[in-house]
């Protein structure tokens, strides 16, 4: 228990150790939830539990389910492609980026998460136009927005990528959103 972000350092941290130490012999899946700080303990520890057994679930058993069963990933897809590759986008983009909020963030999700419906894509790419920085911006930050988009747009279309995605934005939103409250 403790604050999410140190939990998921922590909990990367301790696969990386146990891999080298056991040279690979040795796996270690788990869970990840996020709970308001008055949430009672014993109810965190099981539904942590069930995440817990969703990862063992997962070919190989080395995995890390995060929030709920439906992001449940390999360690190397969630070190290299959540945490690596789409937070670092989201990051490097909404860091700099102070016109746009967190209604941004909630909107795309939202539009993810409904991809069976084909109007919700042309929504989606809508929705990413409409970001974009005007003529007055600088150079660094039309840039910065091309290359967020061209990637929201390309993970968007695979369903791997997609979920990979949401799970990216939700992680980047609980750490700001925290980063708000502590200011």
């Amino acid at each position: 228990a403790g604050s999410w972000n140190d939990v998921v350092a922590a909990f990367v941290d301790i696969r990386s150790a146990l891999e080298k130490f056991t040279q690979g012999t040795l796996t270690i899946s788990g869970g990840i939830g996020v709970y308001p700080s008055k949430y009672p303990v014993n109810i965190m520890a099981k539904e942590v539990e069930q995440l817990e057994d969703a990862s063992k679930q997962a070919d190989n058993k080395n995995a890390v389910t995060v929030f709920s069963k439906e992001h449940t990933y390999s360690w190397a897809d969630f070190i290299l492609s959540v945490l690596g590759e789409k937070f670092q986008v989201i990051d490097a983009y909404f860091g700099q980026a102070e016109e746009h909020g967190m209604t941004f963030l909630y909107h795309l999700t939202e539009l993810l998460r409904e991809d069976k419906d084909k109007i919700n894509f042309a929504r989606y790419v809508y929705l990413l136009a409409r970001m974009e920085p005007d003529e007055e911006q600088e150079e660094q930050h039309r840039a910065a927005y091309r290359k967020f988009s061209k990637e929201m747009y390309e993970w968007s279309k695979n369903a791997a990528d997609r979920r990979e995605l949401i799970t990216a934005i939700y992680l980047y939103v609980y750490l700001n959103r925290e980063r708000e409250e502590n200011e």
